[in-house]
């Protein structure tokens, strides 16, 4: 009985990325599930593949050299499709996967995550000639927030804070005349936070203690 083979335009396995922005561009990060010999790219369908070279470390799958998984893109890069292939540990060429790039949607996933994972720095509370709460984490990842709700000794955000708009050029970036704090009245116990992100989802309701 023959086993029907899977076309390869078919793959199950084909590459992904993670798109990670920063002062000088933008990092890709490819991740191929199959031990790889070698790994090279192109923007677009047409055009000379590039490879990305190898790291100073050896792939126990492969006893040879691990391909370097990653490419950089400059800050101003447009949305584009990368198309990524890649040598199995048979020799064979796989690929080209096409991959999308949207910077615009990169960003918003990327600080979306980095807002979940440190959930628990969104505030922090200071004295300096009275007693301030600072929000500086939000509005360095603020791409990826569309509304920000306090509450003051409220489990119920009932405030909005101002946020500066969202800067492609210098996400993270806070801009000299924003404020990214907010007085509070001494007696102040604890405060509520709540986000509403870009897509439109709502986050926990977070609560800060003094």
């Amino acid at each position: 009985m023959s086993v029907p083979r899977v076309p390869r335009d078919d793959s199950i396995n084909a590459p992904i990325a993670m798109f990670s922005r920063h002062n000088g561009g933008w990092t890709v990060v490819f991740s191929i599930a199959d031990p790889t010999l070698g790994i090279s790219w192109r923007i677009g369908d047409s055009g000379e593949f590039r490879e990305t070279g190898f790291l100073d470390t050896l792939d126990s799958r492969t006893r040879k050299r691990m391909p370097n998984p990653s490419i950089e893109l400059p800050a101003d890069a447009p949305a584009a499709t990368i198309e990524v292939r890649y040598v199995d540990a048979s020799g064979e060429l796989q690929g080209p996967f096409p991959i999308k790039f949207d910077p615009e949607a990169a960003l918003v996933h990327e600080q979306r995550k980095i807002l979940d994972m440190t959930a628990t720095s969104w505030l922090s509370f200071r004295q300096f000639d009275g007693l301030l709460v600072y929000y500086t984490q939000l509005m360095s990842y603020r791409c990826a927030i569309r509304e920000v709700r306090i509450g003051i000794d409220s489990a119920v955000p009932d405030r909005m804070l101002k946020m500066p708009p969202c800067d492609l050029r210098d996400p993270s970036a806070i801009p000299s005349d924003a404020q990214p704090y907010l007085k509070l009245p001494p007696a102040t116990q604890f405060v509520s936070v709540e986000l509403t992100y870009r897509d439109g989802s709502v986050s926990e309701i977070k609560s800060f203690r003094r």
